[in-house]
């Protein structure tokens, strides 16, 4: 990726906030599963998820932990014209518990409500490490 196309990338990610995570799936293996998740960036400039432990793509990732997140501009009256970005990734769920609570004071940044979601509902931060 050129220079350029990473910047543009980058700042995609930064200007938007929700995405849709493509995993493996494991109850139809060979096709892909997609849901909505929301986004914040690491301080490494990654993306962050806090997802359920209950959800499908949750399992999905538990088995294979490769996946995308495609990333499209939210205001663009012409889909096909408006800035888009599919970001490979690993991803890898935070155990180490100064990952944990960093990850939560920058999630209920952007997220408030999130708060509530991690607390009672069996939720864990997973990181996207970029692949390409």
């Amino acid at each position: 990726m050129s220079a350029e196309a990473s910047k543009h990338a980058r700042q995609l990610l930064l200007k938007e906030y929700r995405g849709v995570l493509a995993t493996h799936s494991q109850a139809m293996p060979g096709f892909p599963f997609g849901s909505v998740v929301p986004y914040c960036l690491d301080a490494n400039g990654w993306p962050l998820i806090l997802i359920s432990r209950i959800a499908q793509h949750t399992r999905n990732l538990k088995a294979d932990g490769r996946c995308s997140l495609l990333v499209g501009e939210r205001a663009a009256e012409d889909v096909q014209a408006a800035g888009r970005l599919t970001l490979l990734a690993e991803a890898r769920q935070l155990a180490e518990p100064a990952a944990i609570e960093s990850a939560a004071q920058r999630y209920y940044r952007y997220f408030p409500e999130s708060r509530d979601y991690h607390r009672v509902h069996d939720f864990d931060f997973w990181v996207l490490e970029p692949v390409r």
